[in-house]
């Protein structure tokens, strides 16, 4: 085993249950933000079709503002799924670093009260991997955090240029 394979492991297991709980939410986090990147440019492309049958829809209702509201609301509500989810990610993830930091230092000071403080290095050993969950727990946070807000800006601007082009069309049929 190579000695940064060794390292790694090593931090893995430091970290416990809770690093290993930050891992996956990573992957999960990163699977949503690419899914919703994904679904956010297919929006953007089909923008004047959907602009389209949506005027179609809104002609045909004698309440055509109101409609209107409420048919750009269910596609935004549409669009920006997944988003909470990335938003609990990014508030959850910092607490429970901090829950394995907290649990990790409640080790490091258990070993001292076992075997004193004639050891530093076990009481550093048991600080250096409490905050490994806190580093964990940040660096899932940070992504998903910038992530909301980019999809959140994003999908505020598809829903203002899809409501201009549907009270466009609306404007240009007799």
């Amino acid at each position: 085993m190579r000695a940064m394979d060794k390292v790694i492991l090593e931090t893995l297991n430091s970290g416990g249950w809770i690093l290993k709980l930050l891992i996956l939410m990573s992957v999960g986090g990163l699977a949503c933000l690419v899914y919703r990147t994904f679904c956010f440019l297919k929006a953007t492309r089909e923008l004047s079709s959907t602009a389209q049958s949506l005027a179609k829809k809104v002609q045909a209702s004698p309440l055509q503002m109101e409609f209107l509201r409420a048919e750009l609301d269910l596609f935004l509500v549409r669009l920006e799924s997944g988003i909470l989810f990335l938003r609990i990610l990014a508030s959850t993830s910092p607490l429970l670093g901090l829950l394995g930091t907290v649990l990790g230092l409640l080790e490091a000071f258990d070993a001292v009260a076992r075997m004193g403080l004639g050891e530093p290095g076990v009481f550093a050993g048991g600080i250096s991997k409490a905050l490994i969950t806190t580093v964990g727990g940040l660096i899932v946070a940070i992504p998903n955090l910038l992530g909301v807000q980019y999809l959140e800006r994003w999908s505020d601007k598809i829903g203002a240029r899809l409501e201009a082009e549907v009270l466009n069309q609306l404007h240009k049929e007799p």
